[in-house]
């Protein structure tokens, strides 16, 4: 897990660093925003809808 998590982060910090290119403010703040919140928020919704699909 951590492998994969240091092979896409590393690239993608990169890329927000070095490239310009069209909404990548609105994308990395988007990417902040989500990485402020608590990843027990997701517990419920994730619940929720693997309980409907039985």
């Amino acid at each position: 897990m951590a492998i994969g998590v240091l092979l896409t982060a590393t690239p993608a910090a990169y890329i927000f660093a070095r490239v310009k290119f069209r909404g990548r403010d609105i994308l990395f703040w988007a990417i902040v925003a989500t990485l402020a919140l608590p990843v027990q928020m997701f517990y419920v919704p994730v619940y929720i809808i693997v309980d409907r699909m039985g």
